[in-house]
C-alpha cells in the first residue's frame, strides 16, 4: 500500500538524486548498525536482570519456613454476629 504523500516533493526543496539517496543511506548504515547494537544490548541486560530476579525469588521460596496454620478461634459469646439478623 502507498501512502499518497510518500516521495512527495516539499515546495522549495529539489528531489535528491540517486547518488545523494546513496550517500544517505550508507551514512545511515553505521548509525543504525550501533543503534540497533545498543537495543541489544540493553535487551541482553533486561534477560540478566530477570533471570538473576527469578533465581534468587525462587531460591527465597524454597528455604522459606512455610507458614503453619492454625484453626480458627471458636466464638465464646452466643451473641450473633454483628451484621446478621436472624
Amino acid at each position: 500500500m502507498e501512502l499518497p504523500y510518500d516521495g512527495a516533493p516539499f515546495p522549495g526543496y529539489t528531489d535528491p538524486t540517486e547518488e545523494q539517496r546513496n550517500t544517505q543511506r550508507a551514512s545511515a548504515r553505521p548509525v543504525i548498525a550501533g543503534l540497533l547494537a545498543d537495543a541489544a544490548h540493553h535487551l541482553d541486560v533486561g534477560a540478566t536482570c530477570l533471570h538473576y530476579t527469578a533465581a534468587t525469588t525462587s531460591r527465597s521460596h524454597d528455604t522459606a519456613s512455610p507458614a503453619t496454620s492454625r484453626p480458627a478461634p471458636e466464638q465464646t459469646s452466643s451473641a450473633p454476629a454483628r451484621g446478621r439478623s436472624h
